[in-house]
C-alpha cells in the first residue's frame, strides 16, 4: 500500500483539484494523510467533506507548526509500504500512483520522476516518457547530492526537483530504520536535509523520466520578496548539512558542491532578507546582519570559493560583500529582485496561473 501525504495550509482554492487527482488515480490501493496545520481559511472544511466522502482519506489536524512538523506527523502515523508527498495546491497524474506501486517490484529505495513542464499540456498521458528508467547505486548517492545542491539535471533534458520530495517515492521502514524525518527548525532548506540524509542510507534508487507531477507557480511570489529570518536558517541549515555529509564520511568529496551550496545561499539571503526592499529594518540594522554572516565560519570558508566557481554576478555580488561594501551590495541586490520578480511573472503567465 501507498500512503500519499498531504500537509494543508490555508489552500482552500487549490485544496479540491489537487484532491480529485488523486482520488482519481488509476491505481486504488492508498491511503490519502490530510495534515490541517492550523488552516485559518476553508481548508479544514473541505478536508472534513473529502475525508466523510472516501474511506481512503485520513484527517489530522494540529495546531500551526509548518510544513516540516505536518509531514513529519503523516510519516508517524502511515501504514502504507511506500510514501509519496503532495503539496496541498499542485497536482499529479492519473497514473502517478499506479507507476510507482508497479516500479517496488524493483530493488530501489526510492523512485524519483520529472514535474511537468510549466505551459505544457496538462494532458500527462500524452507526454509519458520512458519508462524503463535509470538505476543508481549507493555509491552514486554523492553524484545526486551535488546535482541537488547544484540544481542539476539528472539527465539532460530532463525536469526533475532534487530538492523537493514531490514526485518521488520512499521506501518508509529505511525512514523508520534511521529516524529520518524533516528537520523542524528549519523554515528553508528543510527538503534537501531530509533527501540529503535519505540518499545516503538507500542501497540504490531509480529515476523514470516521466512528468507525473504538476508545480503551480504561486501567485504571490513577488509578495515573498522578503523572508525574514533567512540569516539564522542557513546558518543552521550548513552546519547540519555539513555534519550530515562529515557522519557519511562524503564531505570531502563534496566540498567544493557543499561551499557553491552555500555561496548560492549568501546571495540569496541579501536579496530576500537583508536588503529586500520590503525590509523596513535601518541600514545600521542590515549591516548588523551582515556582520553576522561574516562571523559564520561555515560561510567564512565558502567566501574562499567565491571566485572560483558559481556565475559571475553572484560572484560580484559577494566580492563586495565580503570587502564590506555594503552600499553596492545593496543596490545589486534590488535590481536583482526586480530581475527575480520579472521572471517570476512571465513563468506565471506561461504556467497559465494568475
Amino acid at each position: 500500500m501507498l500512503s500519499v501525504i498531504i500537509p494543508v495550509y490555508n489552500t482552500g482554492n487549490s485544496l479540491g483539484k489537487c484532491l480529485d487527482s488523486v482520488l482519481s488515480s488509476s491505481y486504488n490501493d492508498f491511503e490519502v494523510i490530510l495534515v490541517n496545520d492550523g488552516s485559518t481559511d476553508q481548508s479544514l472544511s473541505i478536508c472534513e467533506v473529502y475525508s466523510q466522502r472516501d474511506s481512503r482519506i485520513r484527517l489530522l489536524s494540529q495546531e500551526n507548526q509548518g510544513v516540516s512538523a505536518a509531514r513529519n506527523h503523516g510519516i508517524a502515523v502511515s501504514r502504507g509500504e511506500w510514501l509519496v508527498f503532495v503539496d496541498s495546491d499542485d497536482y499529479i497524474s492519473k497514473d502517478f500512483l499506479e507507476t510507482v506501486a508497479r516500479e517496488t517490484l524493483s530493488p530501489a529505495d526510492l523512485f524519483i520522476f520529472d514535474f511537468i513542464k510549466p505551459g505544457r499540456n496538462e494532458n500527462f498521458l500524452s507526454e509519458q516518457g520512458d519508462a524503463s528508467g535509470y538505476f543508481y547505486e549507493n555509491g552514486d548517492a554523492p553524484q545526486i547530492i551535488e546535482k541537488m545542491l547544484r540544481h542539476w539535471q539528472l539527465m539532460e533534458n530532463g525536469n526533475t526537483d532534487l530538492c523537493s520530495p514531490c514526485a518521488k517515492a520512499y521506501r518508509k521502514s529505511l525512514i523508520e530504520q534511521y529516524s529520518i524525518q524533516f528537520p523542524d527548525n528549519v523554515i528553508v532548506g528543510e527538503d534537501i536535509l531530509f533527501n540529503t540524509e535519505y540518499l545516503l542510507k538507500i542501497n540504490s534508487c531509480k529515476y523514470i523520466p516521466r512528468p507525473v507531477y504538476r508545480y503551480m507557480m504561486r501567485s504571490d511570489s513577488a509578495t515573498h520578496g522578503f523572508t525574514m529570518g533567512l540569516v539564522k536558517n542557513y546558518c543552521n541549515f550548513e552546519k547540519r548539512l555539513k555534519s550530515l555529509l562529515e557522519a557519511s564520511h562524503r564531505f570531502l568529496t563534496l566540498e567544493k558542491t557543499y561551499y557553491a551550496n552555500a555561496l548560492e545561499n549568501m546571495a540569496y539571503i541579501l536579496i530576500k532578507e537583508i536588503f529586500s526592499p520590503y525590509n523596513t529594518a535601518s541600514h545600521r540594522e542590515r549591516c548588523c546582519l551582515c556582520e553576522e554572516m561574516q562571523k559564520d565560519e561555515n560561510f567564512r570558508c565558502a567566501l574562499k570559493y567565491n571566485f572560483k566557481i558559481g556565475i559571475l554576478p553572484r560572484r560580484i555580488l559577494l566580492g563586495f560583500f565580503r570587502i564590506r561594501c555594503y552600499c553596492i551590495v545593496s543596490l545589486i541586490c534590488r535590481l536583482s529582485l526586480k530581475g527575480i520578480e520579472w521572471m517570476d511573472a512571465k513563468n506565471r503567465k506561461k504556467d497559465g496561473t494568475n
